[in-house]
């Protein structure tokens, strides 16, 4: 199983997006609901208009931490209360690629990786 289902993604569940885009991307553009399966996993993020995160992991809501969504310069950033960012590329097509992950500490450090290609995982924007 790749690092990030492995590692990454559950812990967002458990605890509670660089890109094609042009500058004309607005946060209210990206609102939706966006879905893969990945190694026998249904993985759906719904990210709401008010700013927050809805987790579904095989079809069941997961997560009771609030987790909240921004959009800035072609990417957008899942931010979970514990300080974990996961970040998503924009792509042209309106779909969203998991390209890394930042954790950002208590005393301000920031610690970022970005993954690999064959470690990214894109998520199709299923409804508006």
């Amino acid at each position: 199983m790749n690092i990030l289902l492995s590692s990454v993604l559950p812990i967002f569940f458990l605890l509670g997006w660089t890109g094609c885009s042009g500058s004309e991307t607005q946060q209210s553009d990206l609102v939706g609901t966006y879905e893969t399966n990945r190694d026998g996993m249904q993985i759906k993020y719904v990210l709401k208009e008010d700013g927050f995160v809805e987790n579904y992991l095989n079809g069941s809501r997961k997560g009771t931490k609030v987790v909240t969504w921004v959009y800035s310069e072609g990417v957008v950033r899942l931010i979970n209360q514990q300080g974990m960012v996961i970040l998503f590329r924009v792509n042209e097509d309106g779909s969203l690629t998991c390209t890394g992950k930042e954790i950002v500490g208590a005393d301000g450090a920031k610690w970022s990786k970005e993954f690999q290609v064959s470690e990214q995982i894109q998520f199709k924007k299923t409804s508006n």
